[in-house]
């Protein structure tokens, strides 16, 4: 959609978060390289299956980690360090 058009129909509201979201990209990318779930799973010698039924997730969640498909959370980044750290 042409900005022109953006500006017609939308609040100034929806602008801030237009002018905002390379930010929140940029700064997502980083925390998915700030915490490596994969390297962390293969350094205890764990499947995604056994990583999961240690958290209490789905394995789907892991690959989606890994692939940064999605953010993982803190409480879920914060069991893994605590996991990482025991072995």
């Amino acid at each position: 959609m042409h900005i022109d058009k953006m500006l017609n129909r939308r609040s100034c509201e929806n602008l801030d978060m237009l002018f905002a979201m390379p930010y929140f990209k940029g700064r997502m990318k980083k925390l998915k390289k700030d915490f490596d779930v994969k390297a962390v799973r293969r350094k205890l010698g764990l499947s995604r299956v056994q990583l999961a039924a240690k958290l209490g997730s789905s394995y789907e969640s892991i690959g989606r980690w890994e692939r940064g498909d999605a953010s993982i959370s803190m409480p879920y980044r914060r069991l893994i360090e605590r996991i990482r750290d025991e072995a």
